[in-house]
């Protein structure tokens, strides 16, 4: 997997957090795999965080095929075991990561050829902190969102997915890193967000590319999008003190005739079942959070 190569000590780390990955992380190595080779002053950190199934074990084995050919520690493998969730892994891989620049990217995403040195020569020309496009592909292959452009969806700060992220080991010192009781959703822009009061604004890096692969059923991917819609409307409870607007009513209610039509026509094969699927799934989270926080942002 990886060319024996004599490198300096790590100057960028990338960070993998994961959990139960058994089923998918050989791909995410096999994208990560070309980056890290290219690159002879950096290291990959895959961090365990709680697995139950046999990811320890095929981290390690990944780990020890990868140092033994390359005669150096270039992958490796830690556990974070004092907490879950996918930010406690994350800021754990920070706090032993020996890089001046960060990387993160998740267990079930495959980066695209370049994605390290996109990022870096972004970070070379002044960026602190930086986010790059991607694509959300189902089960069965097909595409279902490619996102190229910053996130705006919440408000006129840009943020970037968590997943797809580098920021300066200074910069994620400062802003104290990721916010680890996120759970589910809206740790990204809460991340860019804060980022940016500090007086880091965000960084768009086009050629910093990844695959985002759904979960396998209906069921996963309604409940995962069904966190991203309460997730919204707890950054609008968290935000709308420093600016953020609340949501467009109307827009909100009408979404779901138009998701649900959209959903009807795939049945006879026209458009995504998948993309009206997450549709409704993010507006039957928004309007449950909505009604938990009393705060509306449908």
């Amino acid at each position: 997997m990886f060319e024996t190569r004599q490198i300096d000590e790590a100057r960028v780390s990338v960070i993998v957090p994961c959990h139960n990955s058994a089923q998918f992380i050989a791909r995410t190595l096999a994208a990560l795999a070309p980056e890290i080779q290219a690159h002879p002053d950096a290291e990959l950190l895959l961090v365990d965080n709680n697995s139950t199934d046999d990811t320890w074990a095929l981290l390690h084995a990944a780990a020890s095929e990868a140092n033994t050919t390359t005669g150096r520690e270039a992958v490796r493998v830690l556990r974070a075991a004092h907490g879950q969730g996918v930010n406690v892994a994350r800021n754990f891989g920070a706090a032993h990561a020996q890089g001046e620049l960060l990387l993160f990217t998740d267990h079930d995403d495959a980066v695209q050829p370049g994605w390290i040195s996109a990022f870096r020569a972004a970070h070379a020309i002044g960026a602190q902190i930086m986010a790059g496009p991607y694509a959300e592909v189902s089960p069965d292959g097909d595409v279902v969102s490619e996102v190229d452009g910053p996130g705006l969806h919440h408000w006129d700060i840009p943020y970037g997915l968590g997943s797809n992220s580098a920021i300066t080991r200074a910069g994620f010192d400062a802003i104290g890193g990721f916010q680890e009781h996120w759970m589910g959703g809206g740790d990204d822009a809460d991340f860019f967000w804060r980022a940016h009061f500090a007086g880091m604004p965000m960084v768009f890096v086009p050629g910093a590319r990844i695959v985002h692969y759904l979960r396998g059923s209906d069921a996963a991917t309604f409940r995962q999008y069904f966190g991203y819609g309460r997730s919204a409307v707890r950054l609008y409870a968290e935000f709308c003190g420093r600016g953020m607007p609340r949501s467009s009513t109307l827009r909100g209610l009408a979404a779901w005739p138009i998701a649900s039509g959209e959903l009807l026509l795939s049945l006879f094969g026209i458009g995504s079942r998948h993309r009206a699927w997450l549709r409704l799934a993010v507006r039957a989270g928004r309007l449950a959070e909505s009604i938990a926080q009393r705060k509306r942002y449908l």
